[in-house]
């Protein structure tokens, strides 16, 4: 699904008519290469620093190389190109040394042999496009030196992998067009292990492109890309840009809900290929529909399960859908794709594919055209007219993590051709971006574009003998025939190329994401562009003198200089703090510590200062730095622990993530040891970066909070406006891959300074906001796990200034800590306990107050109450910048920190061992020299429980959930049930799903530590309630097809322990239908009804007095009381009943139903169900019999389903099925839960008969049975002849005691 991103043939069709030229603003061609260069600051870094490119590798993959071309051989006439594979001939595909197993390979030896003797090699570049790339990057301009490359003595691997085609022209023969992606993965690896083979680094350009894919870093060459780049992964890069495809509408995206119905239409422009492409949730189930000039498909239900695919050709169309593990593009994004092909002939006009909510977990939806882009001629091209949204035009290769992918401005305006004739084609402006680069942002949020590079145009080697070369006004004055222009993302691809293979001339170890981050930090920023970064410049104008600036400070001596014990922190910092310290999961403690400096000196810049420093140093900035290092238990730093090199700005909170040990950092940051995260990241717990989580963007400013919910969701909070690109002011939740929740948007109206979580999964936040989601809510609030507001918490007007730090205690009563002086009108100088309702506890001491801000609270598991911040009193007694309340409120006299702390602490964090870690601004400790990190001894806590296990009451078939919650040193815990040991039951939780009245009982827990053992109290588990399966519907959905024809409708109703009437509706629709498109229904269906074989009277056409009962049992309304659909709402009936269906006289199709009508409020145990529900109908030959039922209820139900065809002729039942076939589907998957051919005499499903009074089978016949327990839900059995036999048959489900 990757293509070129501009075919030769098509560029130079645009050149002929005068559409599209380069662009040189009205000088020259003479000076033109110059130009651009000068617009980079590339000959001034040259000048400077003397790069050239030599020795590093420049792999083109692209249309092939005029190898014999001057440009592309040394001084002497030898050839730089060290390797071609031609993939467009197969014939040394089997060669040794040729791992591709494709294409042919071309030694340097081999082509100076050729050169040498003047002899032909069987590869070339007829269109002339791949010549031209690779001389943008690296040509020698030793043609004409004006239009050397950007890396001139740069060296070559060439990977002829696409051609676009080119005519006989000039006594050259005809190129094959062609593209050989099913060799692109193998090529990548055997071009890095050929630049691995020169030990030299290497850039790669995949001058490939096109819309469609998963386009978030998840496509199998995207993932290829991340796997070989990236931290660590010294003198290797990768570039491809966007493509062409940014002004057109050519994505959409949007977000059904479940049901609905929503209508992609597209306007397609000419006959040839269209490709739609579209990605959503694997937990969605989206059913398709499809309409083209020349009419309208079935609707296509969506896969049932992840390995699962679906594929239908129609006219003028080719459908796919595959479940997420079917995907043939490898996509690890747990994602579905919609894949429709309209091919070429395949007529102009309108589209529409529909899409219906089935399933809906999360709705959202991206979608894309593929070939849709006009570049930038304004041509009308093929678009989406509903649900278009500008942006994400990126090729799916270009959005790796690491890739580099540049867009592409207008610097000149005009250039003369040739024949002197002047062209200016372009409107923009010299500066703005052209209208054709594809755009960010990706799905996954990203901003998809690096830097932005003036690539509208440049000129560039054309190949004497080229097709290109044949277009004349593409051919520069002053260039002999020789050069030509070349415009585009097609063009910035290789100018940033031949940027990077200097970078890597200069420091041959940079890794792909230094590479990034340096050009992104020295990007420029103009009127042009805005503020950046953004979606469509990225970080910035490309700014090649800076970016080398910062490669020579970085391997110059800039590096940051030695550590000091116990915090690794350079000198020279004019503020140094730990505002954040957690427990590390393997042991020790993690502390977050961060540096603030003036820039240094230009003699020992560190790369992070010099990110922020103009080229000539005349404008020095602060800068920040941030380390997270893990302490061992004797203080030490933990050498295993990365801790270098550390991040750009600071770190505000961190936490570990449960389920993985992973570390999520929080900060103002845009990279992490070497990774690129804004403001939200995370590390493996030895400290490397997690290349896994992938947050985009992040959000665009600090983030001060975080806390991790059960399932892995990261709630974030902050100062931040947007999220991913996405408005989340202040607040936002990403899933445990870094994606925005873009169903959490609370709406909070100010900066959240703390996050909270209760064990019930509630959300409590504090800051400096006066209302969340447009309710007034003064600086706290508690939301619901979903992001809504929880009004059951309501803490009056609130805090009077800002909530700083909050916990939650075991009871879920919340102690709140800031700069407040009054809560809800009363005086509360800092600190306050609310009850888990929001009201104030009056309980917890009023004198517990400070007198300046209170910044961290720590609880230990003793229930005492540490603070840390700015005060020096607390509850009017001395105490600097540290204190320990009691449970009440009161100051705990015993804990006497002396002099404490001399300036802020802004960290507390309690251990289990009785020692209390402190974090923050201070350097002294009790007197004593410290390094914003100390830890303190504070009373061994003794084992108790703070909250021991409570009895309670589940419904059959729900999940029990025993927690409790201990103090005391290392604890380990032990359930017990009934007295005896629950294996594998060691956590502070026991979880039992699907709980039965086996589980029922008494449940112990024991906790152990160094200081005790505790048991708890008995806590009862009883399963009790809810309502037992059963069945509540039949509905046969078949069709009347002769005058005379009829079926029988069955149904029982009785169940053990019951007694008393039944009221049911019975509905036979026919015109009804017509509401869901079919047409060929039964005009006038009739309804006969029998008790115990007695005609009980029956219905023809039915009145509004069912109206209400069709609406309570939730049937689809009949449209009109008009109608001659038939229905009976008034049966109160007991025993054995029957209805039979004609159509007195018509034909057509109908669906007959019967509900249990019983309101479910008058249900008790006594009720009648319900027990047997049936169908009899003739089948005819290749014909099924449908017939859908219900499981009501809270739990799961067993039925017996059986389907008769030969034993009905023991009840004198003329032409039975002789051999019948069963099916059992749950609605909403297309894969069978169950299949019956010939029952078997099983003795299971004999006895299942005997228990439901059904009538026996003999264990030879073939009919067909199944015994299942099936969950509350819709399910359809289908029954048909066994090949091409036709028949009576009956349809029977059973509820089984």
């Amino acid at each position: 699904m990757n293509f070129p991103v501009l075919s030769t043939s098509r560029l130079c069709a645009y050149i002929a008519a005068g559409i599209l030229f380069p662009l040189l603003f009205g000088l020259p061609a003479a000076r033109a290469i110059d130009l651009a260069r000068q617009e980079m600051r590339v000959d001034a870094a040259v000048a400077k620093y003397g790069v050239t490119g030599r020795d590093v590798v420049v792999a083109v993959f692209s249309r092939g190389i005029d190898w014999k071309n001057a440009d592309f051989r040394n001084a002497d006439g030898t050839t730089r190109i060290d390797y071609i594979l031609d993939l467009s001939d197969n014939s040394g595909a089997s060669a040794p040394g040729n791992t591709v197993g494709a294409g042919t390979i071309y030694t340097r030896a081999q082509i100076n042999a050729a050169l040498t003797n003047n002899t032909n090699l069987n590869t070339r570049d007829g269109g002339g496009g791949g010549s031209s790339v690779t001389a943008i990057a690296a040509g020698g301009g030793r043609n004409n030196s004006l239009y050397r490359g950007i890396a001139p003595e740069a060296r070559f691997i060439v990977i002829k992998i696409t051609s676009d085609g080119a005519p006989a022209h000039d006594g050259e023969t005809a190129e094959t067009a062609f593209y050989a992606g099913s060799s692109l993965a193998p090529a990548i690896q055997f071009v890095t292990a050929k630049i691995a083979e020169l030990h030299l680094p290497g850039v790669i350009l995949l001058d490939l492109g096109s819309m469609g894919g998963p386009t978030d870093g998840t496509g199998s060459v995207a993932r290829q890309i991340d796997s070989l780049v990236g931290p660590g992964k010294a003198g290797l890069a990768f570039v491809t840009g966007p493509g062409n495809e940014g002004n057109v509408a050519n994505h959409a995206a949007g977000t059904i809900s479940a049901g609905n119905t929503i209508s992609l239409d597209i306007t397609k422009v000419g006959t040839g290929d269209l490709r739609f492409d579209l990605w959503y949730s694997e937990a969605d189930r989206f059913n398709v529909r499809i309409t083209t000039p020349t009419g309208t498909s079935a609707t296509y239900v969506a896969p049932a399960t992840p390995a699962l695919s679906d594929g239908k050709t129609g006219t003028n169309f080719e459908y796919n859908h595959y479940g997420r593990d079917a995907d043939p593009q490898g996509s690890t994004n747990s994602k579905r794709e919609v894949f429709i092909r309209f091919p070429s002939p395949a007529p102009a006009g309108s589209y529409k594919v529909e899409l219906t909510g089935a399933t809906v977990v999360s709705g959202r939806f991206d979608a894309s055209l593929n070939f849709s882009a006009d570049f930038g001629t304004g041509n009308p091209v093929s678009r989406f007219t509903t649900f278009a949204v500008p942006g994400s035009s990126i090729w799916d290769a270009a959005t790796a993590f690491y890739n580099l992918a540049p867009n592409s401005y207008v610097f000149q305006k005009t250039y003369s051709d040739i024949d002197g004739v002047s062209r200016s084609p372009y409107t923009e402006a010299a500066g703005q971006l052209w209208r054709g680069s594809g755009v960010g942002p990706t799905y996954d949020g990203r901003y998809g574009i690096s830097v932005s590079v003036p690539a509208d145009i440049v000129i560039t080697t054309y190949p004497p003998k080229s097709y290109n070369a044949t277009f004349r006004s593409s051919l520069i004055q002053g260039g002999n025939g020789l050069y030509g222009v070349f415009n585009s993302v097609g063009a910035a691809n290789p100018l940033l190329t031949g940027v990077v293979a200097l970078m890597l001339q200069m420091d041959p170890t940079l890794d792909a994401a230094q590479i990034k981050q340096i050009l992104q930090s020295t990007a420029r920023a103009d009127s042009f562009t805005g503020a950046t970064p953004n979606n469509t410049w990225g970080y910035g104008k490309l700014d090649a003198l800076a970016a080398l600036d910062a490669v020579k400070a970085r391997s110059s001596g800039g590096k940051l200089p030695g550590v000091s014990i116990p915090v690794l922190i350079p000198a020279g910092a004019s503020v140094v703090e730990t505002r954040a310290l957690t427990e590390h999961p393997n042991g020790g403690v993690l502390v977050a510590i961060s540096g603030s400096y003036a820039v240094a000196p230009k003699n020992d810049r560190g790369p992070a200062a010099q990110a922020l420093l103009t080229p000539d140093y005349t404008n020095p900035q602060p800068y920040n730095l941030s380390y997270v290092v893990r302490l061992l238990a004797n203080g030490q730093p933990d050498p295993s622990f990365t801790s270098a090199p550390g991040g750009d700005g600071t770190i505000n909170a961190f936490a570990v993530q449960p389920a993985d040990n992973k570390i999520v950092i929080a900060g103002t940051f845009t990279k992490f040891n070497g990774t690129f995260f804004n403001n939200l990241g995370r590390l493996h717990p030895d400290g490397t970066s997690d290349s896994t989580f992938k947050p985009g963007s992040g959000p665009d400013a600090q983030v001060n909070a975080l806390a991790i919910q059960a399932d892995g969701a990261i709630v974030v909070g902050g100062a931040f406006q947007n999220v991913q690109g996405l408005s989340r002011p202040y607040l936002a939740r990403v899933d445990a891959s870094g994606a925005l929740d873009k169903s959490f948007n609370p709406g909070v109206n100010g900066v959240i300074n703390t996050v909270a979580l209760q064990s019930d999964g509630a959300i409590v936040i504090g800051g400096n906001f006066t209302t969340v989601g447009g309710v007034a809510r003064n600086r706290i609030a508690r939301l619901l796990p979903t992001g809504a507001l929880d009004t059951g918490f309501n803490p009056g007007t609130g805090a009077n200034g800002e909530i700083v730090t909050l916990l939650v205690q075991s009871d879920r009563a919340i102690v709140a800590a800031g700069e407040f002086t009054t809560f809800a009108g009363q005086n509360r100088n800092r600190i306050i306990r609310l009850f888990s309702n929001g009201a104030i506890d009056s309980n917890f001491s009023t004198s517990a107050s400070a007198n300046d801000t209170v910044v961290s609270l720590g609880l230990e598991s003793s229930g005492n109450i540490l603070l840390g911040g700015a005060f020096t009193q607390v509850n009017g007694t001395a105490r600097n910048r540290i204190a320990r309340l009691l449970p009440t409120g009161e100051l705990d006299a015993g804990f006497d920190p002396g002099t404490g702390a001399n300036k802020d602490v802004r960290a507390v964090l309690p251990r289990a061992d009785g020692t209390v870690f402190l974090g923050g601004l201070f350097d002294q400790y009790q007197g004593t020299a410290v390094n914003e990190v100390v830890a303190i001894t504070a009373t061994p806590v003794a084992t108790a429980f703070v909250q021991p296990p409570r009895s309670i009451t589940v419904t059959p078939g729900g999940t029990a959930r025993l927690i409790a919650e201990a103090s005391g040193p290392a604890l380990s815990y032990q359930w017990f049930k009934d007295g005896t040991a629950i294996a594998g039951a060691t956590g502070a939780a026991l979880t039992l799903p699907g709980v039965s009245a086996s589980a029922q009982g008494r449940y112990t827990l024991q906790v152990t530590s160094a200081t005790g053992t505790v048991i708890s109290a008995d806590a009862t588990l009883t399963v009790a309630g809810g309502s037992p399966g059963q069945l509540i519907n039949l509905s046969v959905l078949t069709s009347i097809d002769t005058p005379t024809d009829e079926f029988t409708l069955g149904f029982v109703i009785g169940g053990a322990g019951t007694s008393g009437p039944k009221q049911l509706l019975v509905r036979a629709g026919g015109p009804s239908l017509a509401q869901f498109g079919v047409g060929n229904f039964l005009p006038d269906p009739k309804l006969q009804f029998f008790r115990d074989g007695v005609d009980a009277g029956g219905n023809d056409n039915w009145d509004n007095s069912i109206a209400s009962l069709i609406a309570q049992v939730g049937a689809y309304a009949y449209t009109t009381p008009g109608s001659k659909d038939a229905g009976l709402g008034a049966i109160t009936t007991t025993a054995s009943n029957s209805v039979v269906v004609t159509g007195k006289g018509t034909t057509g199709a109908v669906i007959a139903e019967v509900y249990d009508a019983t309101p479910a409020a008058s249900v008790t145990a006594t009720t009648p169900r319900l027990i047997n529900v049936s169908v009899l109908k003739y089948i005819a030959p290749n014909a099924t019999l449908t017939a859908g039922f219900v499981i009501g209820g809270s739990t799961a139900k067993s039925v017996l389903i059986r389907a008769i065809g030969p034993s009905l002729s023991r009840f004198g039942v003329g032409g039975p099925l002789s051999d019948s076939r069963l099916t059992l589907y749950q609605q909403g998957n297309d894969t069978p839960l169950a299949t019956s051919d010939n029952w078997g005499g099983s003795p299971n499903l004999r006895d299942a008969m005997k228990a439901v009074g059904a009538f026996d089978l003999d264990a030879s016949s073939k009919d067909a049975a199944l015994l299942i327990t099936l969950q509350p839900g819709s399910y359809t059995a289908q029954a048909n002849g066994v090949g091409p036999l036709s028949g009576t048959a009956l349809v029977e489900v059973y509820e089984v005691p």
